[in-house]
């Protein structure tokens, strides 16, 4: 079990800009804050999974996904959406390390626009709105 109030030093979370700079932060924000915990995983994700299930059930059932006549039940889960954060609690036997997470789960992507349409309203149609934000911090 993690604790959340553990500080957790993170070298691939500082600006590119500034190289070798070193992040320093709780283990709830970095779940919180920095991990896309909602994307979708890849078959990549799962063959670095497997080890950590402490299970050896869990191991063989994680590590099977990863298998060519397995691809057919990997993409269901992926039709049905399953996310980072599915497979986490999914699989219970799993010990990660903290300062493991950051090579097995990406972090969140800056997202500089939105599309918000309903089909419903306007068939056929996809609307755009276009914020122009000009701050300072």
């Amino acid at each position: 079990k993690l604790d959340p109030d553990q500080i957790v030093s993170v070298e691939e979370l500082a600006p590119q800009s500034e190289d070798g700079t070193v992040v320093l932060t709780t283990v709830y924000k970095l779940f919180a804050q920095y991990f896309d915990l909602f994307g979708k995983p890849t078959r990549e994700f799962l063959k670095k999974l497997f080890p950590y299930a402490q299970d050896i059930q869990e191991k063989v059932a994680i590590a099977e996904m990863t298998l060519d006549r397995k691809t057919e039940d990997f993409q269901d889960r992926q039709a049905r959406a399953a996310t980072f954060a599915d497979y986490l609690t999914e699989f219970k036997s799993l010990k990660i390390p903290a300062g493991k997470y950051v090579e097995l789960i990406p972090t969140i992507k800056q997202r500089v626009y939105s599309i918000c349409s309903s089909s419903d309203y306007r068939p056929g149609k996809c609307q755009l709105l276009v914020v122009r934000e000009d701050w300072q911090a």
